[in-house]
């Protein structure tokens, strides 16, 4: 992949690369041990622009080295409930969909990071566990817990958490509906949106709990023709703060996927949606509100050919 780096008076390409090797193994024929091995140097584009706006859907940065990007075992509870525990490399989606399928994979889906799910799914990442139970063919309930650094005695859960609870309800074939709530605990970096909204305190706090909710809905309008959209919102409050000032930030978006345009494994898409921006703040830094004055919106076409 070739992109540009540098300042403006020192644009340089680069080219990019990433690897991804991933294992399944089943032991019973209804459980799943997932290992998945990666290697790269794609950089995060937003040190090089200073924006999360240009952040990549497929970046990671290994040094080309290999590591092991994920480690998760699901396996059945009873026949209407499934259970994952991850050890290594979860993240908030591995519990509950995102409902943006054909643009939501990181390899195959949106280049960039916005454009891929709900930025609220972002906040939070590392070990958890996490279990979904149906309900019947229309309901089902998913929720689940991941911590950074889960197993450092001196960090553990207590310093960046997610939580996430979803109702999804799926009326017909190809049309889903879900509503989403994450309650996080220093984790309300997204990597995507505004600087304000992934650092709403200016670096001051280190007790930032946050509540998300989300709506996202995917319609099938064809076989070949997807229709998914989202709102998110956030309330985040400094706690280790003088009066525990929150802010407020609010994101959308609408994304059309056609798979196998022109043949099998092709997939065309299109995303334009509004990144997280802060629309409210009780935090005040000389005088002023610490918000988002401008409004920035996000336009993306995507296309992934088959191999």
């Amino acid at each position: 992949m070739s992109g540009v780096g540098g300042d403006a008076d020192d644009r340089q390409p680069i080219l990019g690369q990433r690897v991804k090797l991933e294992l399944n193994t089943s032991f019973s024929g209804k459980d799943q041990l997932t290992t998945a091995l990666r290697a790269g140097n794609l950089p995060n584009l937003a040190e090089a622009t200073g924006t999360n706006m240009a952040r990549l859907g497929l970046q990671g940065n290994s040094d080309n080295q290999v590591e092991l990007n994920e480690l998760t075992y699901r396996f059945p509870v009873s026949p209407k409930t499934t259970m994952r525990v991850i050890a290594v490399g979860g993240s908030l989606t591995d519990f509950a969909k995102p409902l943006n399928s054909f643009l939501d994979d990181t390899g195959e889906g949106a280049i960039s990071r916005f454009a891929q799910r709900n930025p609220i799914f972002r906040q939070g990442s590392g070990s958890g566990v996490g279990i979904t139970h149906k309900f019947n063919g229309l309901l089902r309930l998913s929720a689940g817990y991941l911590a950074n650094d889960a197993n450092d005695p001196t960090r553990g859960f207590s310093r960046e958490s997610g939580a996430i609870a979803q109702i999804t309800l799926s009326p017909r074939d190809r049309i889903d509906f879900a509503l989403t709530y994450v309650r996080s605990h220093n984790s309300v970096r997204t990597g995507t949106g505004s600087r304000i909204a992934n650092d709403p305190f200016r670096g001051i706090s280190d007790a930032i709990v946050s509540n998300s909710f989300g709506l996202q809905s995917e319609i099938g309008l064809t076989s070949k023709l997807f229709l998914s959209s989202w709102v998110g919102f956030t309330q985040a409050s400094a706690t280790d703060l003088p009066n525990n000032p929150q802010a407020y930030s609010f994101n959308w978006a609408a994304t059309l996927a056609v798979p196998d345009l022109g043949g099998n494994g092709n997939l065309l898409g299109l995303a334009i949606g509004q990144p997280p921006k802060v629309t409210q703040n009780d935090f005040i830094q000389r005088g002023r509100a610490y918000v988002d004055s401008d409004t920035s919106l996000h336009l993306k076409p995507s296309t992934d050919g088959a191999s």
